[in-house]
């Protein structure tokens, strides 16, 4: 289930990841997380749960583990099946401010929403990216078509030639595409 994100660094919290359901009877959730940032976390730490990112509570994360449909957390105070599921559909964030910075040809995916998508033959105007997917095989860019479809589009280099966060845009080989983009 896709979640919206929130402003990210330029907002307060971002979306690193929901939890989907109880795992096992100790307490485990069952997440998807959006891009590997909840992964790298150096647990134990501090994040923030809920569904609307204007009420969120602060919990401390125990520990993370890597599994083949996405991870599995624990959270302080949530010591059994009963209080994993209390914590069913409730979104993870972060401070934006606490992402550590990027090198120049890296990106936090919630950094690409609102960018517009142009042609690299052309410069045509393609739509905006709604949101980046992340599925096993490969991220996606969410593109709300100039004319209001939505399309997607794999988060590949021979696709994606170009992201310029100072200017806005991306720009992408869309010759493979362009049956999408008519």
């Amino acid at each position: 289930m896709t979640r919206d994100v929130p402003a990210g660094a330029a907002g307060e919290y971002v979306e690193i990841g929901f939890i989907r359901k109880p795992v096992g009877l100790r307490g485990w959730c069952g997440v998807t997380p959006h891009g590997a940032t909840l992964e790298r976390l150096d647990a134990p730490c501090e994040v923030f749960l809920g569904i609307d990112p204007g009420a969120l509570e602060t919990v401390r994360l125990r520990e993370v583990r890597d599994e083949p449909k996405g991870c599995r957390c624990l959270f302080e105070g949530c010591e059994d099946r009963d209080a994993a599921e209390r914590l069913r559909d409730k979104s993870i964030y972060v401070r934006g401010d606490a992402l550590p910075r990027l090198a120049q040809s890296r990106y936090y995916h919630f950094e690409l929403e609102g960018l517009r998508v142009v042609a690299e033959q052309g410069g045509a105007e393609l739509g905006i990216v709604r949101r980046v997917q992340n599925y096993p095989s490969v991220d996606a860019l969410e593109i709300a078509g100039t004319d209001g479809r939505m399309v997607l589009v794999p988060l590949r280099d021979e696709i994606v030639r170009d992201i310029d966060r100072e200017a806005g845009c991306i720009t992408i080989a869309a010759s493979n595409l362009d049956e999408l983009f008519e």
